[in-house]
C-alpha cells in the first residue's frame, strides 16, 4: 500500500467517526429539547394542567394516543370534539361542569381502559353519550342515568353519571353500535363535601361577603341589609353538610314560618339527616297551624332588593302521594301574592304560580320521582320574565301573565325574599323534602 493510498483510507475513518458523534451528539441534543417540550407543569400557560389541577386530576392518559382536552366550563357555544365543528346549545344542568373535548375518531374503539385517570378528592363524573346509539358499553352500566340531555348542533347526548373516591378512574371504549353514532363526552363537578365541616365563630362581628359558588361556603345571613354574599358577584351559595348543628342552621335563617302563625319565628319541622348517603337539611311537615290558616314548615333564608336572580337548589323527594300541593321556594314581595312560586304536585308534578296566576302546569308529568334532583329558576324584572329548568329539562312559562316587580303587586312590599320549605293544607303531617345546597345569584353583575 503507498502512503497516498495509506492517507485516503485514514481520512475517510475519521469522517466516518465524525459524522457519528456529530449525529449522536444531535440527536442527544433533539431528545433533551423533546423530552424538556413534552414535559406539562401546572401553569397559567397550560390550561388544561390547571383545570387538572383544580380538579385534583392527574395522570390523565387518552388509549388513542389522540389529544383530548380539559375545558373550564361545559357551556354554549364551545367545541364538541377536538376534531369536529359541532358547538354545544344546550348543557342542560352542567353549566358549571370542567369537560373533557374529546375526539370522534375513536367513536368505534372497544377497549375496557380508553381514558384513565387519578383522583385526589371525590368527584361526580358524567358520561354524555350519544342519544342515538342501540346500546351502550357495558362499562357505563354501572353510571345512573340522568334526567335531561346535553343538546349540540350535531347530536344530542344522554347523560350518565356517578360519584367516585379516590383513586384510578378507568372508561372504556365508546362501542359504536349505530351508523352515524358519535363518540361520548365526560364532565367533571367536584362533590363539595364529604363530611361536615365546622363553622367559623363570627359572633360578635359584622357578617362579612363569603366567597360564594362554587367555591368556599357563605354562612352570613343572605341579608342585603348586613353586607352579605348578596351583592358578592359570585353569589351565595352553601351547602347543607356545613352546618354542624342546628343551632347553627337557626342562627343562619332570617326568619321561620311554622305551624301556621305568620308571626312564629321558631324552628318546627327542620332538622339534619343523613338521606340516600348524603347529610342534608330535611323540612318534614307538622300538625300544628293556626285555625284558618294553611300547615306550613318555611324558612325565610334571603333578604335583597328587586332585581334579577338565579336560583339553584337541590331536593331530595320521596314518594308524593295523590291529593298533594306545596310549595317548595318561592320570592316573595311582603305580604303581597308571591312573584314566583314552584309548586310540587300530586304524583310529582310542577307547577308555577306568578302574583295569584298559574303561568306554568305540566298536567299528570310525575316530574318529582323518587332521588333527587336539580331546580333551577330565574326572576327577571329587567323583562318581566320567568324561567324554571329541572334536571336540564326547561318548562315554558305563560310570561304574558307574570308579574315580578313588587309595586305593582297588592299588598306587596318593596323588596324580594327567598323561601324554602313546604307550605299548603294538602301537605300531610310527617312528610319530608331534603335540601342538599342553595345557591342564589343576581344576574347581570
Amino acid at each position: 500500500m503507498n502512503k497516498n493510498t495509506a492517507l485516503l483510507i485514514l481520512l475517510r475513518r475519521l469522517f466516518v467517526s465524525s459524522a457519528i458523534v456529530f449525529r449522536w451528539r444531535f440527536f442527544a441534543v433533539i431528545t433533551v429539547c423533546v423530552a424538556t417540550c413534552c414535559s406539562f407543569t401546572v401553569s397559567a400557560g397550560n390550561k388544561s394542567d390547571a383545570i387538572a389541577a383544580e380538579l385534583a386530576l392527574s395522570n390523565l392518559h387518552i388509549a388513542s394516543g389522540r389529544d383530548y382536552r380539559l375545558i373550564p366550563r361545559l357551556q354554549q357555544g364551545n367545541r364538541v370534539y377536538i376534531d369536529e365543528n359541532y358547538t354545544f346549545t344546550d348543557v342542560g344542568l352542567l353549566p358549571q361542569a370542567r369537560f373533557l373535548r374529546t375526539a370522534n375518531a375513536d367513536k368505534s374503539l372497544q377497549t375496557s381502559s380508553l381514558i384513565s385517570f387519578n383522583l385526589e378528592r371525590d368527584t361526580y363524573i358524567y358520561v354524555l353519550y350519544d342519544k342515538r346509539s342501540g346500546k351502550k358499553p357495558g362499562w357505563l352500566n354501572l353510571f345512573e342515568k340522568v334526567r335531561g340531555q346535553v343538546k349540540t348542533t350535531g347530536p344530542n347526548f344522554k347523560i350518565y353519571r356517578k360519584r367516585f373516591g379516590r383513586g384510578l378512574v378507568e372508561l372504556g371504549g365508546n362501542e359504536k353500535s349505530k351508523a352515524g353514532q358519535k363518540m361520548y363526552l365526560v364532565a367533571f363537578e367536584p362533590v363539595l363535601v364529604s363530611e361536615p365541616q365546622p363553622l367559623p365563630d363570627n359572633s360578635g362581628q359584622e357578617p362579612k361577603p363569603q366567597p360564594g359558588y362554587p367555591g368556599e361556603q357563605s354562612y352570613a345571613p343572605w341579608d342585603y341589609l348586613s353586607n352579605s354574599c348578596v351583592f358578592d358577584p359570585q353569589g351565595c351559595f352553601i351547602h347543607f353538610s356545613h352546618i354542624d348543628t342546628l343551632q347553627r342552621f337557626e342562627d343562619w335563617v332570617l326568619k321561620f314560618r311554622t305551624g301556621g302563625s305568620k308571626d312564629d319565628d321558631y324552628n318546627l319541622g327542620f332538622d339534619f339527616a343523613d338521606v340516600a348517603g348524603e347529610r342534608v337539611l330535611t323540612v318534614t311537615q307538622s300538625d300544628t297551624r293556626d285555625p284558618g290558616d294553611s300547615r306550613r314548615t318555611e324558612a325565610k333564608v334571603a333578604h335583597m332588593p328587586v332585581g334579577d336572580y338565579r336560583i339553584d337548589f337541590d331536593i331530595y323527594v320521596g314518594e308524593v302521594p295523590d291529593g298533594f300541593d306545596t310549595t317548595i321556594s318561592q320570592i316573595k314581595c311582603g305580604s303581597g301574592k308571591p312573584p314566583i312560586i314552584v309548586k310540587m304536585l300530586s304524583g310529582g308534578g310542577v307547577k308555577v304560580r306568578s302574583a295569584g296566576e298559574t303561568v306554568m302546569k305540566d298536567g299528570n308529568e310525575a316530574v318529582f320521582t323518587r332521588g333527587w334532583h336539580r331546580v333551577v329558576y330565574t326572576i327577571k324584572p329587567s323583562s318581566n320574565s320567568l324561567t324554571l329548568t329541572i334536571d336540564g329539562e326547561n318548562y315554558p312559562i305563560a310570561n304574558q301573565n307574570v308579574e315580578t316587580e313588587c309595586a305593582r303587586i297588592d299588598g306587596a312590599g318593596e323588596n324580594y325574599y327567598l323561601k324554602i320549605g313546604l307550605y299548603e293544607d294538602e301537605v300531610e303531617p310527617g312528610f319530608s323534602i331534603g335540601y342538599r345546597s342553595l345557591f342564589l345569584k343576581q344576574l347581570n353583575r
